[in-house]
C-alpha cells in the first residue's frame, strides 16, 4: 500500500487533507450558481421559482438514495464508493458546462447530485474511521470548514469569471478540479483503524436512533436555509440595496468567511466539553436573529449583521457531524451521516424554491429574511430536545 512505511498517526492527517480537498471541490460546483442564477435565468427565460431547481436537481437524488447509499458504502468500504462518486460529479459538472438548454443543466445538475450523494457520507465516514471519537469534534469541523471555504471563493471567483467570459466559463473550471480529484482519491483513500467500532446493533436499530432523526431534522433547517442564504441573498443586494453582481456576492460571502474560523474553535470547544446540544441549539437560535438583523440593516451594520450570522451559525457544523460517531459508532457512522444527507437533501430541494416563490409573491427584501429566520428558530427548538453523551 501506498502508506505502509507510514505511522497511522501520519496517515489520518493525510486522509484528513484529501477530504478536506473533494470535499471543497464538490461544495465549490454546487455554490458556483448563485452568482451565474440571474445570468442563466435571462438566458432561458425563467422564473425565481424555476431557476431555484438548479439548486434543487443537485439535492433530488439523496431524498431518495442516500440512506441506501450510506448502507452501501457500510458494506462496500469508502474506497470504491468515493472513487465512483468523484467521477459521478466530474461528468456531471461537465454535462452542466457544454449544455445548450435549461433542461440539460438540470440534468448535468442531478447528475453530479448523485455522486455527491456519496461524497457527502464517504468523506466524514471516513475520517471517523481514521481518527478517535474524542478528536471528532475537531477534525470533523475542520473538514467541514471545505463547504464554508468553498462558498466563500466560489460567490465572488466565480462572480468575475462569468462577468468576464460568460456562465459557462467557471463550470468548465470546475470541471477540470473535479477531474483532478479522482485519481487523487483513488491513490490515498483507505479504510481506517476505527472502522469496527459500533455502539447500536445492526443497521435497523441505526436507522430508528431518535436523537440521530432529531438531529438530521436540525440539519435539514440549517442547510435548507443556509443554501437559500447564498442562492438568493445576492440577487436581494442587487435588486434592494442597489448593489452590483462581485458586491453583492463579496458581502454575502462574509458568512462562509467567518466560518473558515469559527468552526475549527467550536470543534476544540466540543472536543473539551461535549456539550453538544448547547452547541446546536445556541447556534440555531442566534442564527435566526442575526437574520432579523439583516433584514433591517444597511451599510456597515448590513455587513456586522452577516458576520455576526457566520459567528452562530459556525457551532452548528462540528455539533451536529459528530452525532453519528457519538450516538451510532464509527463503524455505522455512515449510515448516521445517510440520514443526515436524506433530511439535508429536503431541505435543500424545498427550501430555495420555497424562498424564491416568498420573493415572487411579496417582493419584499424584509419578509425574504423574515422567513428564513422563522425556519431556523424552528431548528433551535429541536435541537433542544436532543440528548446525546
Amino acid at each position: 500500500m501506498l502508506f505502509a512505511v507510514w505511522e497511522t498517526r501520519d496517515k489520518r492527517y493525510f486522509i484528513l487533507g484529501t477530504s478536506f480537498y473533494i470535499n471543497f471541490i464538490y461544495w465549490f460546483t454546487f455554490q458556483s450558481f448563485p452568482p451565474i442564477i440571474g445570468l442563466i435565468m435571462e438566458e432561458f427565460g425563467t422564473t425565481h421559482a424555476q431557476a431555484g431547481l438548479l439548486m434543487t436537481m443537485v439535492v433530488v437524488p439523496g431524498v431518495v438514495l442516500a440512506l441506501p447509499m450510506g448502507i452501501l458504502v457500510y458494506r462496500r468500504g469508502v474506497k470504491f464508493m468515493g472513487g465512483m462518486a468523484t467521477a459521478l460529479v466530474t461528468f456531471g459538472s461537465f454535462l452542466t458546462a457544454t449544455a445548450d438548454s435549461f433542461d440539460g443543466i438540470l440534468m448535468g445538475r442531478f447528475i453530479m447530485g448523485f455522486g455527491g450523494i456519496i461524497i457527502t457520507v464517504v468523506m466524514p465516514s471516513m475520517i471517523s474511521q481514521w481518527f478517535p471519537t474524542q478528536e471528532h469534534g475537531r477534525t470533523l469541523g475542520t473538514y467541514f470548514i471545505g463547504t464554508s471555504l468553498a462558498t466563500m471563493t466560489a460567490l465572488p471567483t466565480v462572480s468575475i469569471m462569468a462577468t468576464h467570459y460568460g456562465w459557462r466559463f467557471p463550470l468548465l473550471v470546475e470541471t477540470i478540479l473535479c477531474l483532478i480529484a479522482v485519481p487523487i482519491y483513488v491513490i490515498v483513500a483507505e479504510e481506517g483503524p476505527h472502522r469496527r467500532e459500533e455502539r447500536v446493533r445492526g443497521i435497523v436499530e441505526a436507522v430508528r436512533s431518535p436523537d440521530m432523526w432529531k438531529t438530521s431534522l436540525v440539519w435539514l433547517l440549517y442547510m435548507g436555509i443556509g443554501i437559500s442564504y447564498v442562492t438568493w441573498t445576492p440577487k436581494l443586494f442587487v435588486g434592494f440595496r442597489g448593489m452590483n453582481r462581485l458586491q453583492a456576492s463579496s458581502l454575502t460571502a462574509i458568512q462562509p468567511l467567518v466560518h473558515v474560523f469559527a468552526v475549527p474553535i467550536y470543534g476544540w470547544i466540543l472536543d473539551r466539553t461535549g456539550k453538544v446540544r448547547v452547541l446546536l441549539t445556541m447556534g440555531m437560535t442566534l442564527k435566526a436573529v442575526s437574520f432579523v438583523m439583516m433584514a433591517y440593516s444597511w451599510n456597515v451594520y448590513l455587513a456586522a449583521s452577516i458576520a455576526v450570522s457566520g459567528v452562530t451559525a459556525a457551532m452548528v457544523p462540528p455539533a451536529s457531524q459528530v452525532v453519528p460517531s457519538k450516538v451510532l459508532g464509527s463503524s455505522l457512522a455512515s449510515v448516521g451521516f445517510a440520514v443526515m444527507l436524506t433530511c439535508f437533501n429536503i431541505g435543500v430541494g424545498i427550501f430555495p424554491p420555497l424562498i424564491g416563490y416568498v420573493i415572487d409573491l411579496t417582493n419584499s427584501y424584509v419578509f425574504s429574511f423574515l422567513a428564513m429566520m422563522a425556519f431556523t428558530l424552528v431548528g433551535g427548538v429541536v435541537a433542544y430536545t436532543i440528548r446525546v453523551r
